[in-house]
């Protein structure tokens, strides 16, 4: 569980204690939400313990990491489950620009600015 996860739910119960009936979403349920809303996903990648590398690329087939030789994956989760379960140690988030160049087109306020500063790009050249 990651620090915005824990937080939300935090948040949840402190709203829950003062409002009992309340039914407060699901972290998921508000990611999927915010996800269908914006049109804006997110990849995860596999890193390095120590955040040397990213298992990208030309890593993406590695095991452990070609700096620090830490394992990529929890050697517990691999051992109890015979090679099965392949849970990376760390992970990072990327966002890819294009979703959120079209969501900030989709809106007329934001696809207003967006063109002024195109408009103010083509002045200087």
């Amino acid at each position: 569980m990651d620090a915005s996860q824990r937080t939300y739910e935090e948040v949840c119960r402190n709203a829950q204690e003062l409002v009992p009936d309340l039914k407060p979403l699901s972290f998921y349920q508000v990611q999927r939400r915010a996800r269908d809303l914006s049109g804006i996903v997110t990849w995860e990648h596999h890193m390095c313990f120590n955040s040397c590398i990213g298992f990208t690329g030309p890593f993406a087939v590695l095991e452990t990491c070609p700096e620090c030789g830490q394992p990529r994956y929890d050697q517990q989760e691999l051992d109890e489950s015979d090679g099965e379960r392949k849970v990376p140690r760390k992970v990072f988030t990327t966002f890819p620009v294009g979703p959120q160049l079209q969501a900030c087109w989709k809106y007329s306020q934001t696809a207003k600015s967006m063109f002024y500063q195109w408009e103010k790009t083509e002045e200087l050249r």
